[in-house]
């Protein structure tokens, strides 16, 4: 998906571009969950790489990370473990960004 994007941010010569993936603060590790933390884990490295290797092309690709999102999967046992018990809502989370 990255790779259709740049190649179409690059070849319409518009001037700069902006990537921004959605990552989580889980990548350095919650019990339980590896998958979700080495996928997070890999996307924060490509989100380095990736700009590295863009910036050349005046593009340019950053994270935002999130901690906990109270949603209806996650429940409220899951808050007690957080840092002063106070999640993130989903709305908090989309209009910060």
């Amino acid at each position: 998906m990255v790779r259709d994007v740049v190649a179409k941010m690059v070849s319409a010569e518009q001037g700069p571009g902006v990537i921004v993936n959605l990552s989580s603060l889980a990548r350095h590790g919650n019990r339980g969950q590896s998958n979700y933390v080495s996928a997070k884990a890999a996307l924060a490295a490509n989100t380095v790489t990736w700009a590295r290797e863009f910036a050349p092309f005046r593009i340019r690709v950053g994270a935002i990370a999130p901690g906990m999102i109270v949603a209806y999967a996650v429940g409220n046992d899951a808050t007690r473990t957080f840092p002063r018990r106070r999640p993130a809502s989903a709305w908090r989370s989309v209009s910060a960004a």
